[in-house]
């Protein structure tokens, strides 16, 4: 993310920026349940080219292309329990009911991500083009930027007027972070406006 005059995908001159916030979350794994460490990376800068945001949006529009892998998926899973459950019902009756849940679970997770592919659509559609764009740019952004940092995981913050009109408990909770951390990302993404 060093190279701030290149797409961050395709490496063409871009038309859209974004300063971000790096977020490191730890996961850890302890008798009494699960806890996570939090900390602050550094303030980055990130680009994208118009032609990348625009194949993300049109893959965002075509459904069959969002939901084809998980229909894929869910389809064989539902058919392969079909088939278990018709098969083995009276020789093998508990791979009988075993196919009948794959069935359920196949059946849900095609109306899930049937679900899911034309409410992202429905919202890219409902967005003026340019915002859409920009969304797509950001969607771009994101599927490029990494995500593994040693043991932690990345998350990215923009720093937009959205974001910074934000107050500590409301980046609390819509990018999840620790409320200690919360107020040190407020006060440092302010303070770079200055």
């Amino acid at each position: 993310m060093a190279d701030t005059s290149a797409c961050v995908s395709c490496g063409r001159l871009p038309e859209y920026s974004f300063r971000v916030l790096e977020v490191q979350t730890l996961p850890l794994r302890e008798m009494d349940g699960e806890r996570k460490i939090q900390a602050l990376g550094a303030i980055r800068e990130a680009a994208v080219c118009k032609d990348c945001a625009r194949r993300r949006l049109q893959e965002k529009m075509d459904i069959a292309g969002t939901a084809g892998k998980g229909l894929l998926l869910y389809g064989g899973i539902l058919l392969a329990g079909l088939l278990a459950a018709v098969l083995c019902r009276e020789s093998f009756p508990p791979a009988g009911l075993t196919g009948l849940a794959a069935v359920v679970c196949g059946a849900l997770g095609i109306y899930q991500t049937l679900g899911n592919a034309l409410r992202h659509k429905k919202e890219a559609e409902s967005l003026p083009e340019a915002e859409a764009l920009r969304d797509a740019a950001w969607e771009v952004f994101l599927s490029s930027a990494p995500r593994k940092y040693a043991d932690s995981d990345l998350t990215y913050i923009p720093i937009t007027p959205e974001t910074l009109s934000m107050k500590n408990g409301d980046l609390m909770i819509v990018y999840d972070l620790l409320p200690e951390l919360a107020v040190k990302a407020y006060d440092l993404m302010h303070q770079d406006q200055d």
